[in-house]
């Protein structure tokens, strides 16, 4: 399916050149839209979101929103942009919005989705640009980054503007493993799991509306995929 995605380039003056590529919706909706997802390659090449994402809308089950599929590139690059990264944040619910806004469609509303690193990256992304973004779901999002220190930061940059940003979290039930040395400067103390639930409650503590879901699977694709649908309906279906 990926013969439907459009290539585009965003300038960013901080990160430069940027390639995304869009999938329109499947046809023109008064509700208009925009999902950003990082990790772009994974959701398109690894799992079957184009197929989901329009058969959705063809069913009515899902609105008609623009999907941007914002590729991470190599490893050194995903590790830098997906930290709690204030550049790419910046770069998504400015640079990114504003371009999408500018040459493409005057969209009302902004969703974000990641997994692992990127879905710890999208939270972060909603919590400090909550202006530009009213939903997001993280799948496995890696909340154990820096002792999860996201709780922390939720719990002193939370005001009453951000409990309008509506949030889903899920992970697998098998991601118990802690003290895991992923690379340099990169070392996992806490569960996947664990991780999740202590940003769960620093949200729940500030009244953002979180829908959390612990899942049958692990840190792998195969759960990454069952899960979708349920991220989708979340942010794109029109019961939301």
């Amino acid at each position: 399916m990926t013969a439907h995605l459009v290539p585009q380039t965003v300038a960013s003056p901080a990160l430069g050149d940027r390639t995304v590529r869009l999938l329109p919706p499947v046809a023109e909706s008064s509700q208009a839209g925009l999902l950003v997802l990082l990790d772009g390659e994974f959701y398109v090449d690894r799992m079957p979101t184009v197929d989901l994402v329009q058969q959705g809308q063809r069913s009515g089950r899902l609105a008609r929103f623009w999907t941007l599929f914002v590729d991470a590139g190599d490893q050194p690059s995903r590790w830098r942009d997906c930290q709690c990264s204030e550049s790419f944040a910046a770069f998504v619910a400015n640079d990114l919005v504003a371009w999408f806004r500018a040459g493409v469609a005057d969209v009302d509303t902004v969703a974000v989705g990641g997994l692992s690193l990127s879905g710890l990256q999208a939270a972060f992304t909603a919590v400090f640009h909550h202006e530009a973004i009213d939903r997001v779901f993280t799948q496995s999002p890696s909340f154990w980054w820096s002792d999860g220190s996201l709780g922390d930061l939720v719990a002193g940059s939370v005001t009453s503007a951000v409990e309008s940003v509506r949030l889903r979290i899920s992970c697998g039930l098998d991601e118990t493993d802690d003290d895991v040395n992923h690379g340099p400067g990169l070392h996992q103390k806490m569960s996947q799991l664990d991780g999740c639930r202590v940003v769960r409650d620093a949200f729940a503590c500030h009244d953002v509306p979180v829908e959390y879901a612990e899942i049958p699977g692990g840190h792998d694709f195969d759960t990454w995929t069952r899960d979708l649908p349920d991220c989708l309906d979340f942010v794109l279906g029109r019961r939301s």
